[in-house]
């Protein structure tokens, strides 16, 4: 018996990483530990999930399960660590970068919101990098979450060229993009620094 967490694609690395041979006991504990998650019931599911872990640290699928446990428990930070050791264990295991790079742009929001600006930039500046590094595995959204979030962070410290070019990045990874349209047309026809074909420009995307 193995695990079932491989998938088509992965690089023979990820494969033996999951495709290791698993008792029927270590099964059922994954099994209950995914099934707590389900119930939001956070602290037995991170109880089973280390129990695995102590047992077989580099098992992904179990340091995303952890990671979860952690951010609904409200441990954000070690919730992000052990997803950074769920993609490191398993470069190919998409879920970890995904699930990251969600922590990463609700936690820049959470200190652009504080008046945080530079712990903003890096959290989404880390979630760029993962997009770049694990093309592919993450969904655009995410990059165009990061992507808003920094044009809002430059922004505010008064970079508004490099502010237009992440509002309008983030406009085209959307599959709407109507917020980063706004912004941008807020920026351009508010701001000195902003020609009056940049302002015809946008009002032009804008109808």
């Amino acid at each position: 018996d193995y695990s079932q967490d491989a998938h088509q694609g992965d690089e023979p690395a990820g494969q033996l990483r999951r495709l290791r041979p698993l008792s029927g006991k270590f099964r059922d504990k994954v099994d209950r530990a995914r099934s707590l998650l389900q119930k939001s019931k956070a602290g037995e599911a991170l109880k089973e999930a280390q129990e695995l872990l102590d047992k077989h640290p580099m098992h992904s699928p179990m340091l995303v399960a952890k990671g979860k446990a952690l951010a609904i428990l409200g441990e954000d930070d070690a919730a992000m660590e052990a997803m950074r050791a769920a993609g490191e264990a398993d470069p190919q295991w998409g879920e970890a970068h995904d699930e990251l790079a969600g922590m990463l742009n609700r936690a820049g929001g959470i200190v652009l919101a504080q008046g945080d600006v530079e712990g903003a930039y890096e959290r989404y500046r880390e979630v760029l990098l993962l997009a770049i590094e694990h093309a592919g595995l993450i969904p655009a959204t995410r990059e165009a979450d990061a992507r808003y979030g920094l044009g809002i962070a430059l922004q505010r410290s008064g970079l508004e060229r490099e502010a237009f070019e992440h509002f309008e990045a983030a406009a085209k990874l959307d599959g709407k993009g109507d917020r980063a349209q706004r912004r941008m047309a807020t920026l351009v026809l508010s701001s000195a620094n902003f020609s009056d074909a940049d302002k015809e420009s946008v009002i032009e995307q804008a109808l």
